[in-house]
């Protein structure tokens, strides 16, 4: 909780928002865009933790989700077991 409302937390967008819809741009986190089902193209799920530390690869932000290269070790989602990671680069 920031400020003195309960939902004045602004840093995502499942707290309190805007009430302009053109400004400022806001992302789903990791988990969400994993639930949902998006950029599952180049989405990867590692087995446990233990395996993630043997993984290498690159991790790109969703700008550029088109130009992922079609290869094993690039992806722009990782779930391992509960933590879902994700790369939010600025346009």
């Amino acid at each position: 909780r920031r400020g003195k409302w309960s939902y004045a937390d602004r840093s995502g967008i499942m707290g309190y928002s805007y009430s302009d819809d053109q400004w400022p741009l806001m992302c789903f986190n990791a988990a969400k865009n994993w639930q949902l089902g998006w950029y599952s193209e180049k989405a990867i799920e590692l087995s446990d933790r233990s395996t993630c530390g043997a993984w290498k690869g690159r991790l790109y932000g969703f700008p550029d989700f088109e130009s992922i290269p079609d290869n094993d070790n690039s992806h722009a989602l990782i779930k391992v077991g509960d933590i879902h990671m994700q790369y939010n680069k600025i346009a």
